[in-house]
């Protein structure tokens, strides 16, 4: 073909070959926690809010945080022992939620959690409510005690969370079949033959121990009262790796028998909470997907705290 007839050709292919499809906006995919973000993105540090630090205010040494249920601001308990979003019923009426039950979209910061099933008690200490485990079972969970902020990561996160987890020592733990608590092993002192129990991290309570448990410690020498409901648990041994958790002189609550409070379950006879245990690390991790409790505590003395705003 001659070089002249060859252009026109080339030219009349191009004015009738398709045109190619016009790059369209990533598809939304509802993430495991109930947020959407575009499917096909990578998944870096602080996007869409995952990874991105919240500020929370300490109340009677729990952690609240401030979160928009529907159009209003509710303050909110990060509350790994409860179930999963709880709301006293004075807020639940007020924002026009049933009474029984049902779903509600919450957002957190720039985390947006959506269609989260809630419940209803009539009253809730310290807040509006909980942010309880199906909160966040299929995320990892981190409280700084220190900085004073809670932050949600995706699994996929794990590479922005190592560099915050240097120094911390991983706990594995299991959830009962039925339950949401974050039980693991503990001993009450070093040496060998010291009594074990089970325990469980309960960011939304002080630590508690049951009385019988007690009473056995301290007829062992193990624990001290200290006033009418609490007491001191003279060392406290944590399984971890690389190296157990070992903490003197940490302080609990004494469940007693017949009372409304949190009881023995089993051999899981002891709750450790953000007082007992919050207040003697510079931060717990929870990673729920990986079952392991990753603790950054000192081995002795009280972590310093920055003073209340």
């Amino acid at each position: 073909m001659s070089r002249r007839l060859w252009l026109p050709v080339v030219v009349a292919a191009l004015l009738i070959a398709p045109a190619a499809p016009a790059q369209s906006a990533p598809a939304l995919a509802l993430t495991t926690a109930g947020a959407s973000q575009p499917a096909s993105q990578p998944d870096p540090c602080g996007r869409y809010g995952w990874g991105k630090a919240i500020p929370y205010v300490e109340v009677d040494h729990l952690p609240v945080v401030s979160g928009r249920l529907g159009n209003a601001e509710r303050q909110f308990v990060v509350d790994t022992g409860a179930f999963g979003l709880v709301l006293q019923a004075a807020d639940a009426t007020a924002l026009g939620l049933p009474a029984g039950g049902g779903s509600a979209d919450l957002r957190l910061g720039e985390l947006e959690l959506r269609d989260l099933r809630y419940a209803v008690v009539p009253r809730y200490p310290a807040a509006a409510g909980g942010l309880g485990h199906a909160v966040y079972r299929d995320a990892i969970l981190r409280l700084d005690y220190r900085a004073r902020t809670v932050t949600l990561f995706r699994a996929e996160q794990r590479a922005c969370l190592k560099p915050l987890l240097a120094g911390a020592r991983a706990v594995a733990f299991r959830l009962p079949e039925r339950g949401h608590e974050t039980t693991f092993a503990v001993a009450f002192g070093s040496a060998a033959g010291a009594p074990t129990a089970s325990a469980f991290f309960d960011s939304g309570a002080w630590s508690k121990i049951s009385a019988e448990l007690f009473d056995e410690l301290r007829a062992a020498g193990l624990a001290r009262a200290a006033g009418p409901a609490e007491a001191i648990l003279s060392r406290l041994v944590i399984a971890a790796t690389p190296e157990p958790v070992v903490l003197d002189d940490v302080a609990v609550h004494v469940a007693r028998p017949g009372s409304r409070e949190w009881q023995r379950k089993g051999n899981t006879a002891l709750q450790l909470g953000s007082r007992g245990l919050g207040d003697r690390c510079r931060a717990i991790t929870v990673d729920y997907p990986a079952s392991l409790l990753y603790l950054d505590c000192p081995a002795s003395g009280h972590q310093k705290r920055p003073a209340k705003r």
